[in-house]
């Protein structure tokens, strides 16, 4: 029997901690060559987030991550699945995911408590940097999935791939950009608590990439930001995302624009008479979805009507989601 955030739990009598072997900042994962972390350096954009981990045999590995599993809660599995998901949560988005009970005060107390047990668990990893910066305290922090933490959820790395990644922290500009995706997917699903819709499925990049196979040969993939389908009554409402920082010129927008015109003449989600999804630009403000419908204007109609923006505003974003006006 084990107590975790409060609550028992039947079948297996172990410590979490224990468990995890109280993995710390102070240890690192081997690699390959013998070689740890520190030693080989930085990774690249291919590596997870993760901080720690320590080298063992395959065999010992799967029985403690076996073990591990059986010892969390499903909520704790929940917020690993949703991590995995999106690869970056704040805080305060895994708050808002998981903790809508009470007032708020308990909220942010039972959702601070979880958070740190996973991130002391060795499955969870904060970055440095912090929303809010550092004045912001314990709500500011960000959260990926370690190394450990991909086994247990039994995921690859953040940036895509078939093996885990050795830790990395990202730029400033990739953080910010990842948190708004997550931002749409917990906007998502605080609204269907109350909205009659279904979050058939979400998934984010590199999950949602499609390789794209030209007529000639040629091919490329297409790389949304997310791609989301929403079960509305008795229809499904499908939609690629592009969440838009207002930080790309103007040939880089219509290169991108380009690459969905090529997917639908492709015919990569026209299967069994299926439409194509709508591409929905979530932009920062009025002027910048100005300058994006302008480039889809200059597109034949047919295909600058793949195309919908709407702003950063939740409830506008909600009903261009659900297939309404932006």
């Amino acid at each position: 029997m084990v107590v975790v955030d409060g609550g028992r739990h039947e079948g297996v009598a172990l410590d979490i901690q224990r468990c995890t072997g109280r993995y710390t900042d102070r240890l690192v994962e081997q690699s390959a060559s013998g070689l740890s972390d520190a030693q080989i350096g930085v990774g690249n954009a291919k590596d997870c987030y993760a901080v720690g981990g320590v080298s063992m045999t395959a065999h010992r590995q799967r029985g403690r991550v076996v073990m591990i599993r059986s010892a969390l809660s499903q909520r704790d599995l929940a917020i690993l699945g949703d991590v995995r998901r999106v690869r970056l949560l704040s805080a305060r988005q895994v708050e808002r995911l998981h903790f809508a009970d009470g007032t708020p005060g308990s909220r942010a107390r039972r959702s601070r408590r979880v958070l740190r047990r996973l991130h002391d668990s060795g499955l969870l990893v904060r970055l440095q940097r912090r929303v809010g910066g550092v004045h912001a305290g314990s709500s500011g922090h960000i959260y990926a999935l370690s190394s450990l933490g991909q086994r247990v959820i039994d995921a690859p790395g953040p940036a895509g791939g078939s093996r885990r990644r050795r830790p990395w922290e990202p730029s400033a500009h990739f953080v910010d950009h990842i948190l708004d995706v997550s931002e749409t997917y917990v906007r998502l699903r605080e609204a269907e608590r109350n909205d009659h819709f279904e979050i058939v499925r979400f998934e984010a990049e590199p999950a949602c990439w499609r390789t794209v196979h030209q007529f000639g040969g040629d091919s490329f993939v297409l790389k949304p930001d997310a791609f989301v389908v929403l079960g509305i009554g008795a229809f499904e409402q499908v939609s690629f995302i592009e969440v838009d920082r207002g930080t790309e010129h103007t040939p880089t927008l219509r290169r991108k624009l380009a690459a969905y015109v090529a997917a639908y003449h492709a015919g990569v989600e026209q299967t069994d008479g299926a439409a194509f999804p709508q591409v929905v630009w979530i932009v920062p403000d009025n002027d910048r979805a100005n300058q994006l419908e302008q480039i889809a204007a200059r597109l034949p109609p047919q295909h600058g009507d793949l195309f919908v923006t709407t702003t950063n505003n939740p409830q506008q974003q909600l009903t261009t989601l659900k297939g309404g006006e932006s």
